[in-house]
């Protein structure tokens, strides 16, 4: 065995980069929420970053090929986004509304407990509103409540008083006034008032009072208010996080142009040099979701210090390596424009950027909502973090025989056969009664996105004139992760919220397999056409040439053969 030392950056890099995204991205959505975002603030961050990225993938690639400054644009790119990203820990917290309910509490001296009544409209209150939360609750007025054998009495009808409960549970349900539904809960487990705790609540005289519920959990029914929305904590952190995402987008497409540059002509082994990004993901979603959950010393939910400061530092690793990149004289492109319409007009670039856009669809579906349909049938975060290993270890195995199997089967081939797998991946969600199967399914990104990127990415790399590597990687980049993944998340997401989880990745599922056979239909009957016609014009043009440049007219033959080719 040889260790390839010009190599050895470019793995680094995958890894630093892929790793940091594993510690960092999978908790970006969560930690918006936490510092009082609203699921609308999110998902407008969520909606423009992949717009914003395809954008910028394709310009940083493009300048980068025009100047010749792809180590340079590398360079920059990861020290900066690694340090906006860290940036987003100085973004203040809105001051959150606390999780707090407003309900009635009646109460008779027969009763045999304290009866805690909420009518909401909509169907929430059909799952348990307060689960596990333990919470304070401020009745007024509290006169003639008694904890146990303490009855309370005061003259005075304002009396408020606090106590906290481990635990409200339901104890009848019925239907109130304007198709709202009520929920009577009762105390359950201990009950503190003061510096004592009591096995029971009751009344010595009948109650009816309002009271006010906080707990330490979402209560799910609590809306954020439409005043607090749009103000400075929303504002700062979507201009930095976009800005940090400017600049963590062209990434990858600039490495993977510069490594297939290292390569050059062993351009089958970009998998064996991805694959280190995939053991760096792998290896940082699961440490990293260890030291969070070990060393959180959060009091208000938990503390996400370590991820951001993980991906800064991963980042700015990454750069650091940059530096030892030694990049070849063949990065150049003096005709930029009049290359960038050649390919344009060629079939076989068009249908790959295609396939790139709707592959980026799918990937933008599955990232924004399986795991919110794993939660809605049962999954937990347990099982988020083995979907995210499971994903990681076939891949890695496809990763290092990716090039051997594209050799054999085709460019073409592999992106039919992702097609296929990303139909049967999301028509196998939508089936999903037991959330653990899910762990069945999710080997098949090993071939919708190890494969098909590593025969997509090579595949653009054979067509590409030289010079346009950044360019067109920066291209199929931007479909995929950009345009693709943005248009995937906002259209499923309409589709989502009107028609369920189930309806939205069988409508995916089956897209898939149109596709699937449409492209296989264009590839039989006029890619495969087209290309033995060329390839019958090309026979008989050598033939004419061979006979032109044997006979007296060497010179005009030599006009005419450069003319036709």
């Amino acid at each position: 065995m040889k260790i390839n030392r010009k190599l050895l950056p470019v793995k680094g890099t995958y890894f630093c980069v892929l790793g940091g995204v594993a510690s960092l991205l999978p908790y970006l959505g969560v930690y918006m929420k936490q510092i009082g975002l609203s699921a609308a603030e999110s998902a407008i961050i969520y909606g423009t970053m992949p717009f914003l990225g395809a954008f910028m993938r394709m310009l940083v690639g493009g300048i980068a090929d025009k100047l010749q400054k792809h180590q340079v644009a590398l360079l920059i790119c990861c020290l900066l986004s690694g340090v906006f990203h860290g940036f987003l820990l100085l973004v203040p917290s809105r001051a959150a509304p606390a999780n707090v309910i407003d309900l009635s509490l009646s109460c008779t001296p027969s009763s045999v407990a304290v009866s805690l009544d909420v009518c909401l409209a909509g169907s929430c209150l059909n799952t348990d509103l307060f689960g596990n939360a333990s919470c304070d609750v401020t009745c007024c007025p509290a006169q003639h409540l008694c904890f146990g054998d303490l009855c309370l009495s005061n003259s005075s009808s304002q009396l408020c008083e606090t106590f906290h409960v481990s635990r409200l549970v339901k104890d009848s349900f019925s239907y109130g006034d304007h198709n709202e539904s009520c929920v009577s809960y009762v105390p359950s487990e201990s009950i503190r008032y003061g510096e004592q705790v009591y096995s029971s609540l009751g009344c010595s005289s009948e109650i009816n009072a309002q009271c006010s519920v906080s707990c330490d959990e979402v209560i799910p029914c609590v809306e954020v208010p439409p005043t607090e929305k749009y103000e400075r904590t929303f504002w700062m952190f979507f201009i930095v996080c976009l800005i940090g995402q400017m600049f963590f987008a062209p990434i990858f497409s600039l490495v993977d142009a510069m490594t297939y540059d290292f390569l050059g002509a062993e351009y089958e082994k970009w998998g064996l040099q991805r694959l280190w990004g995939t053991v760096g993901f792998g290896a940082f979603a699961v440490a990293c979701g260890l030291i969070m959950d070990v060393y959180n010393t959060g009091t208000e939910g938990k503390d996400y210090t370590f991820s951001f400061i993980a991906f800064a530092v991963l980042n700015i690793l990454a750069s650091a390596l940059v530096f030892l990149y030694k990049i070849s004289s063949n990065f150049q492109c003096k005709q930029i424009f009049k290359n960038m319409g050649a390919l344009m007009r060629n079939v076989n670039v068009l249908l790959l950027m295609l396939a790139m856009f709707i592959f980026g669809s799918y990937t933008g579906l599955i990232e924004v909502f399986l795991f919110w349909h794993l939660s809605m049938i049962g999954g937990t975060q347990l099982l988020n973090g083995l979907c995210i290993l499971v994903n990681c270890i076939p891949e890695a195995f496809v990763l290092i025989f990716a090039g051997s199997i594209i050799q054999k089967i085709g460019h073409v081939t592999c992106l039919h056969i992702a097609m296929l797998a990303y139909g049967v991946r999301l028509l196998a969600y939508s089936l999903l009664s037991e959330p653990w199967w899910v762990l069945s399914i999710e080997p098949l990104q090993a071939v919708c996105f190890g494969l098909m990127y590593a025969a997509a990415s090579s595949y653009a790399n054979m067509i590409t004139p030289q010079g346009m590597s950044g360019t067109v990687q920066g291209i199929i980049g931007a479909l995929y992760f950009g345009a693709g993944k943005g248009f995937g998340s906002v259209v499923g997401g309409i589709i989502f919220e009107n028609f369920g989880a189930v309806i939205t990745f069988r409508a995916y599922g089956i897209s898939a397999f149109i596709f699937f056979v449409a492209f296989v239909l264009i590839h039989r009957f006029v890619i495969v056409p087209r290309q033995k016609d060329e390839e019958s014009k090309k026979g008989v043009s050598h033939h004419h040439a061979n006979q032109c440049f044997n006979s007296l007219k060497g010179k005009y033959c030599r006009i005419w053969w450069s003319r036709i080719n």
